[in-house]
């Protein structure tokens, strides 16, 4: 049995995890990436493989980003700091 890992992101939530600085929008400090994993239990994963679509059977795991600052002690997805300016 396998594992699978779910990820989703936005154009602009990569553009941030990628390229931008992780920087606290209230303090000016640097933020910690912090994962946080939710099983969903025993099942099917749709994913594209070489030949199209293939399904895997085994646990999936959903995952998302936080980051916190350890100075405010303020924790912001990463859906919050794309959409600031």
């Amino acid at each position: 049995m396998g594992k699978s890992y779910s990820v989703k992101f936005s154009g602009a939530e990569m553009i941030y995890l990628l390229f931008r600085k992780k920087i606290c929008p209230v303090c000016g400090e640097k933020m910690k990436k912090e994962k946080k994993v939710k099983n969903l239990g025993v099942g099917y994963s749709r994913w594209g493989g070489v030949d199209g679509v293939s399904y895997m059977y085994g646990n999936r795991y959903k995952v998302k980003y936080y980051f916190n600052c350890e100075k405010c002690s303020k924790a912001y997805s990463i859906k919050e700091l794309a959409e600031r300016k």
